[in-house]
């Protein structure tokens, strides 16, 4: 399914008579005709092997017999243990980059069931077409997490996941995503980070960014609040790989930890309600949620 959304997607964005025109859905956040078909595709294919199964995206569609499939905000509040599994999708991640010509763009699904409290995850699927000749990760709980370069050519390598285990900060390499650039509260944080890793960089792709974790890349990922649909392909690989995850959320003003995303995390449409640190180990990820929790806020200084 990523596969045909993403063959979907370049033949669309080669097309100067099917590329049409972009609509915003906030600041960089934009939105494509080839995001539609992707998602169009995704939801069609996955559904003609699986008719039980349901999906949360961040398109909307048209297609009454595509949204039937939808799972609403109400849904997961008042029937969420009647489904069976759902999807969590997003055709493409870092529009922007897709509409420039930049390599930072991805398509990933996530794979729940309903738990006691949300949902829970058993697997999830991550491509990024641009990146090593096509860069993929999958998992199932209880396998190995692989990774796969090179899949949009003729020579694909597959190889098992092994993040970063890099002991100390002087040596970590740590991506953060755009949207933390337009909030202050971060400040002081990036510059006593930037102070103390080897190198920090910004990732245009939610999920191109935790890839680069599971894939030993990078030590670490760190968003501000994102839609599920932005991390719920990555995220079961980075628990499946030996990696750390840490949620949090902002409550008044502050940033204050999750053991685990509750059902409004998983809301769809563009409200955002979850933030993340991604890592390659525990030691890296609670070192970064120290560093942001004792500089939350705080001014930058000489």
């Amino acid at each position: 399914s990523v596969f045909l959304a993403c063959e979907r997607i370049k033949a669309m964005t080669g097309n100067e008579e099917l590329a049409g025109h972009e609509s915003v859905a906030g600041h960089h956040s934009i939105t494509l005709p080839a995001d539609e078909a992707a998602n169009a595709a995704i939801i069609d294919s996955l559904s003609d092997k699986f008719p039980e199964l349901r999906f949360i995206s961040e398109e909307h569609d048209d297609d009454p017999a595509r949204n039937a499939k939808l799972v609403t905000l109400l849904t997961l509040y008042t029937r969420i243990q009647e489904l069976q599994t759902v999807a969590i999708i997003d055709p493409v991640c870092g529009t922007s980059g897709l509409r420039t010509g930049h390599y930072e763009w991805s398509t990933s699904i996530g794979f729940a069931r309903p738990s006691k409290n949300a949902l829970e995850f058993f697997g999830g699927v991550a491509l990024a077409p641009a990146v090593h000749g096509g860069m993929i990760v999958m998992c199932e709980t209880g396998t190995d997490v692989f990774i796969g370069k090179n899949v949009c050519a003729e020579t694909p390598t597959i190889e098992i996941a092994k993040p970063a285990k890099n002991p100390q900060p002087k040596n970590w390499y740590v991506e953060i995503g755009p949207d933390i650039f337009t909030l202050p509260q971060y400040s002081r944080f990036l510059l006593e980070t930037s102070r103390q890793v080897r190198t920090t960089n910004a990732s245009g792709s939610c999920p191109l960014g935790i890839m680069k974790v599971v894939a030993g890349m990078t030590d670490a990922f760190v968003q501000p609040h994102q839609k599920a649909v932005d991390w719920a392909g990555t995220y079961p690989a980075v628990i499946q790989a030996g990696g750390a995850w840490i949620f949090y959320h902002f409550r008044g003003g502050y940033p204050v930890r999750m053991t685990e995303p509750d059902i409004l995390s998983f809301a769809p449409g563009d409200a955002r309600y979850t933030a993340f640190i991604a890592a390659g180990t525990t030691q890296c990820a609670e070192w970064l949620w120290r560093i942001l929790s004792e500089n939350w806020g705080k001014p930058v200084l000489p």
